[in-house]
């Protein structure tokens, strides 16, 4: 796994805090995934430890995001907190399924992966010029 130690500045939502949560939750979804998609048995402590902190360091960013939208008056910030507590939603039931033995390795990938790429890209790029101009 190569860890990311800077935000790419094309991704950068022009908040230091946030874009630091964002490379937090960005490493730990790469381990995460990486954990899950290895031998089970071997790793399986592991992952359910790195994925119940994905989702609380998820829980804190939103919480922090939300916050900082907020308090600049985000104009879409309803949409955006509900595609948050969608999320968190999903995660809670990936989590549960693994804390069980379950782990449904595409589910885990979209979670992990492609919505959190798809989020970062489209959703929070709403908000960077917002945060830029204040």
């Amino acid at each position: 796994m190569s860890r990311l130690s800077t935000i790419d500045p094309t991704i950068s939502v022009a908040n230091k805090t946030l874009d630091r949560q964002h490379l937090t939750v960005l490493n730990l979804s790469e381990l995460t995934l990486n954990l899950g998609c290895g031998d089970r048995k071997e790793n399986f402590k592991k992952f359910n430890k790195n994925l119940y902190e994905f989702h609380l360091r998820m829980l804190d960013h939103f919480y922090t995001e939300e916050e900082i939208l907020a308090s600049h008056g985000f104009p879409n910030i309803a949409e955006h907190i509900a595609e948050h507590n969608q999320y968190i939603e999903r995660l809670s039931y990936l989590f549960f399924d693994a804390s069980n033995g379950v782990i449904d390795h595409a589910r885990l990938k979209y979670c992990l992966s492609d919505w959190l790429s798809r989020h970062l890209l489209e959703s929070d790029m709403q908000y960077g010029e917002l945060l830029r101009r204040n």
